[in-house]
């Protein structure tokens, strides 16, 4: 009997658990809205860029000196500034989820710069001998042009050293098939939203119940005596500060105050940022 067993690689065409493109780029967009807009995902992003990189930033070290010098002038280059924008740089990764460095090298100087690609031109990775662990290029689209695929900076196996067109970093995959990075604040952002929306609710009854209401009530009167009140009075406002209203024990008047609901909004915010 023949045995039909033969191994195989797992394939493109196997079960694919990873998020979808445009469930990605809405959290990219909601959260690079959400840093400008919201301060609690300010607050959150800007919190982790300065413990990470802090006010004087990274600084770089090489046992190497030849490797040392050439590590300087590209880190101190006034077009790289990586000593400058290491703020920028991070939290920028941390907003998509994904950086993309084009290097430039210069056919005459040999002086390496880098451009930044925008993660929304990037439409797909792709992989060296399938294996997710090892990207291999990165094609890029753009309207009305042909999709440009940029080979991902890594070891050389024939002579140890790096090479490529683009630094690629991805990060927070949740599994090990994952080509993509998902944002930083991908799990909060439906919360954020619901926490910005418990606060302007809270910041809109208060504002409405700041609008003083009575209620008048006279004992023992139909509608026609009532409406022979208010005409006698000449109309139905409310007395003006610093006035008087004279009546008899018929006539009750009732101030009226909407609730805020503040103290369950306070429990409801609590909650959510716990």
């Amino acid at each position: 009997m023949r045995n039909l067993f033969v191994p195989r690689r797992a394939t493109e065409a196997d079960l694919n658990r990873e998020t979808p493109s445009w469930t990605l780029e809405k959290q990219r967009a909601f959260s690079v809205a959400g840093y400008r807009t919201n301060p609690m995902a300010r607050a959150i992003i800007d919190t982790y860029t300065s413990f990470v990189v802090g006010d004087s930033g990274l600084s770089v070290q090489c046992g190497n000196e030849q490797v040392d010098q050439v590590v300087r002038e590209f880190w101190n280059d006034p077009r790289n500034q990586l000593s400058t924008i290491q703020d920028l740089l991070l939290r920028d990764h941390m907003l998509m989820g994904e950086t993309a460095l084009e290097m430039l090298v210069g056919p005459l100087s040999g002086v390496t710069r880098y451009s930044p690609i925008n993660t929304m031109r990037i439409s797909s990775v792709r992989l060296h001998a399938g294996n997710p662990l090892w990207p291999a290029g990165l094609v890029i689209s753009s309207p009305g042009m042909d999709d440009l695929t940029k080979t991902v900076a890594g070891v050389n196996d024939l002579t140890g050293l790096r090479d490529g067109e683009v630094s690629w970093w991805a990060s927070w995959k949740t599994t090990l098939d994952d080509r993509r990075g998902q944002p930083f604040l991908g799990p909060i952002l439906d919360w954020l939203d619901d926490y910005d929306n418990v606060l302007s609710n809270l910041v809109d009854r208060t504002s409405l119940a700041r609008y003083l209401v009575w209620d008048v009530q006279l004992d023992g009167a139909d509608q026609t005596e009532i409406d022979a009140f208010i005409k006698a009075r000449g109309g139905s406002h409310i007395p003006q500060s610093g006035t008087i209203e004279v009546h008899n024990e018929k006539v009750k008047w009732t101030p009226q105050n909407a609730p805020t609901g503040a103290a369950e909004d306070t429990e409801a915010t609590k909650t959510i940022l716990t």
